[in-house]
């Protein structure tokens, strides 16, 4: 589970979550259903945009889930995300998450 946590005065008009590098097709990322606020899932990464309160919009990144149905694609995946306040006047800081894939591989030795 990744989380996010910033801090920012005021209320949040988008967030932007950044796959580096961009998501392959065995790659997605899935945003809750039932938000009150427009969301956008690219190649890219994920947007999420429209005035909400702080609370609401931790409360949405906490829920944001990232699935690979082949890890070794990428052993390593970093996310950035970048949050703006109303009018653009407040950014919040990039804050990046990496997350690193470990195999155990299970050798089986079959003798004839």
């Amino acid at each position: 589970m990744i989380i996010f946590i910033f801090i920012i005065v005021g209320d949040i008009m988008d967030c932007t979550l950044t796959a580096i590098p961009s998501l392959s097709n065995t790659e997605q990322l899935i945003l809750p259903d039932n938000i009150n606020l427009d969301k956008e899932i690219t190649k890219e990464g994920a947007m999420i945009s429209g005035v909400d309160s702080i609370d609401s919009y931790q409360n949405i990144l906490r829920q944001i889930a990232y699935i690979s149905k082949s890890p070794i694609t990428y052993i390593d995946r970093t996310f950035t995300l970048s949050c703006s306040g109303v009018s653009d006047q407040v950014f919040t800081n990039e804050i990046r998450v990496q997350v690193r894939f470990v195999f155990i591989i299970n050798l089986i030795l079959y003798f004839f």
